[in-house]
């Protein structure tokens, strides 16, 4: 589930105006929550605000990704 939101994300910030930037908006704006990989179940699963994340990818506003300090860097790639 992760993988599919870090996905949509990276299309949104890489490549908004491709065909694949068009349909990641709209599975964000999509309310629909019928399906397992749906938006708003994504972020009901990781405690996470849809409204808020959907406020965060305006158009009008840059997409940007957090940057982890170094030691979480070395954390996130070793796994312990």
């Amino acid at each position: 589930m992760a993988a599919v939101l870090e996905d949509a994300l990276n299309v949104l910030r890489k490549c908004p105006r491709s065909r694949a930037g068009r349909e990641a908006r709209e599975w964000v704006k999509s309310r629909d929550a019928s399906w397992p990989f749906a938006f708003e179940r994504i972020c009901e699963a990781f405690e996470i605000d849809a409204n808020h994340v959907r406020q965060q990818l305006d158009p009008k506003k840059p997409v940007r990704m957090p940057v982890l300090p170094p030691e979480l860097a070395d954390l996130a790639e070793t796994g312990s």
